[in-house]
């Protein structure tokens, strides 16, 4: 039995609450610690390479997935499963999701692949992540299929149409149309928007063939009557309409008449003719500005020339298809357009060319100029610049001192004697830098041409330098002394014949030109040719085999260039003084105006 005392009961409870204290307390300190040594291993975690790629995860907008993107993601550039691990994006398509997770949406849906690199104490590990991201708009697919198999697919934007492709071909059988699987009877309609994936079958039948024909007659040319001209045959289906659309130049079809369309018949009896009307095309001649005539002609007449027209002092050459024009038609026109003729005219001189220029009868004109130009370059053999120095004093002669020879500008005999230039020197008529050439000493070409070259006082051919010719001396114009006006126009047009790229001009000359044409035709009939410049002209063809047609035959200027009118201010009146063969003769003046001739020169003037 055991006997408790008072005071032992309250020792014993006190023992008993202080072993109940100390539990409590030792379970809060385990707890403490418990949590401690919990937060010191999160914040010292330090994952793999690999746990850490399989962890970091591209992180989605609300409502969008891996399968369906359609705004901005976010792409992590840190983790906090290892601080040290360095992360990496790039994208294949960074035009529609590029490495900073911005999102740009293509028309159609399309898979980008984002790719992660995870750099960790030098190693690296990367994955691939595949995303879809959502078009603006929603693209379907139009199938087309032949005889089972895939004859072509093309994309197709939800509400848009479809076009639909060439029709295929299939030996033996004839093409119906494309239709659905669910309508055999009923062609698709490629007007209808496209709303879902479709399939487009090709319907074929067995192709059954017959003859056909098409008759075309024409109109007579004669009359109004037609005649079965070509008839064509052809093959096609049975059941299908056929048309004659063939255009026929120079025809139109006449629509009363014709049968232009029909279906093919299977006993091959299909005819379709088509009348064709020949069109009408208005022909005029026309004659120094008339209307000679003016006729309507069927397509196909054959028109021969017209040789009725009569002008006095000329003959009829031909006529051109331009008012400019100088070469003849050649006759028949078939017609076949509207088309005006006009009369080439050439003046009736009764003169023969003989010798050099044999062959110029009855030229004018642009014709004049070619014939020309070929007689003066055929077999032409021009000296070199060097040469012409001990050619001029031989040319240019003082006919009366033989030692001498007479300079161009001034007028003035001096000796022939080639002295390096200081008494004269070789002046260019058509200055040298408006040639387009250099002047050589031992080369031969335009610069060298002994036609264009004049013995000349050096100070005087410094002075009148590139300036071109004119009735005035200035800074840009030169007026040579009037017995020369002439040598000089005619030199300038003989250039302008023998050289194509040459040109007279009435305005300021560029290089390759030379001026002025007004004042040289004027000059030409002012300063007529007289025997000096005849037997330079001798000369110069002993040396380069060549002539100055418009020397022999001055007539060749207006005859090329027209009819040259002569003015002056002071209305000053002249004489021309004309020599007839005979007094019987019969001389008739065809339009001249002169108003001013101031004639340097004894001559014969024939008009």
């Amino acid at each position: 039995m055991l006997f408790i005392t008072k005071r032992t009961k309250i020792d014993m409870h006190l023992k008993i609450r202080k072993r109940n204290f100390m539990k409590k307390l030792l379970f809060i300190i385990s707890i403490m610690l418990f949590s401690f040594t919990l937060f010191s291993c999160t914040e010292s975690a330090n994952y793999s390479i690999d746990r850490v790629l399989d962890r970091v995860d591209v992180i989605y907008a609300e409502g969008d997935s891996v399968f369906s993107v359609t705004k901005h993601v976010t792409l992590p550039s840190q983790t906090d499963l290892n601080k040290s691990a360095t992360l990496t994006w790039t994208s294949d398509t960074p035009d529609i999701l590029d490495e900073f997770g911005t999102v740009n949406r293509p028309n159609e849906t399309t898979e980008v692949i984002l790719t992660l690199k995870v750099t960790l104490n030098g190693e690296t590990r990367e994955k691939n992540i595949y995303i879809m991201v959502i078009g603006r708009y929603q693209f379907y697919d139009v199938l087309f299929e032949v005889d089972g198999a895939s004859y072509g697919s093309i994309k197709v934007k939800e509400g848009d149409l479809v076009e639909p492709i060439e029709d295929p071909v299939l030996e033996g059988f004839s093409f119906k149309g494309w239709f659905t699987l669910e309508d055999n009877e009923t062609p698709f309609n490629f007007s209808t928007p496209i709303t879902d994936n479709i399939k487009l079958i090709a319907k074929l039948d067995v192709l059954v063939l017959a003859d056909y024909s098409i008759e075309y007659y024409y109109q007579n040319i004669v009359d109004d009557a037609y005649t079965l001209t070509a008839t064509e045959e052809f093959n096609g289906e049975v059941g299908s309409q056929v048309n004659a659309t063939k255009v026929i130049e120079g025809f139109s079809i006449d629509s009363e008449q014709s049968i232009l369309a029909g279906v093919i018949l299977a006993d091959d009896s299909l005819v379709l003719k088509v009348y064709l009307e020949r069109n009408t095309y208005s022909i005029t001649f026309i004659s120094e500005g008339v209307e000679l005539s003016s006729n309507p002609y069927k397509y196909g007449f054959t028109l021969n020339e017209n040789t009725e027209p009569q002008k006095d002092g000329h003959v009829l050459v031909g006529w051109a298809t331009t008012p400019s024009g100088t070469t003849p038609y050649i006759f028949p026109y078939i017609v076949s357009n509207d088309l005006t003729f006009y009369a080439i005219w050439r003046l009736d001189d009764g003169y023969t060319y003989e010798g050099y220029y044999d062959g110029a009868d009855g030229l004018s004109g642009i014709d004049l100029r070619t014939f020309l130009r070929m007689r003066v370059n055929n077999g032409k053999t021009l000296v070199d610049y060097g040469t012409a120095r001990y050619v001029l004093d031989d040319t240019d002669r003082d006919p009366n001192n033989a030692n001498n020879l007479i300079l161009v500008y001034l007028g003035t005999s001096v000796s022939g004697v080639w002295d390096g230039g200081s008494t004269w020197n070789r002046e260019h008529v058509w200055p040298q830098s408006l040639l387009g050439v250099a002047a050589v000493n031992n080369v031969a070409n335009a610069a060298s041409d002994l036609q264009n070259l004049k013995p000349a006082n050096p100070a005087e051919n410094s002075s009148r330098s590139n300036k071109y010719f004119d009735n005035v001396t200035n800074a840009h114009t030169y007026n040579p002394r009037d017995a020369v006006k002439g040598d000089v126009a005619r030199i300038l047009m003989y250039m302008d014949l023998a050289y194509s790229n040459l040109n007279l001009v009435n305005t300021y000359p560029a290089t390759y030109q030379m001026g002025k044409l007004d004042v040289l035709l004027q000059w030409h009939l002012q300063d007529p040719v007289d025997d000096f410049e005849r037997n330079r002209n001798e000369i110069i063809f002993g040396y380069q085999n060549n002539r100055n047609p418009f020397i022999d035959h001055p007539e060749f200027v207006e005859k090329i260039w027209g009819p040259i009118t002569l003015t002056a201010s002071n209305n000053e009146t002249f004489t021309i003084e004309l020599d007839f063969p005979s007094m019987f003769e019969t001389i008739e003046i065809i339009s001249y105006d002169i108003l001013y001739i101031d004639f340097k020169k004894e001559s014969k003037y024939l008009v």
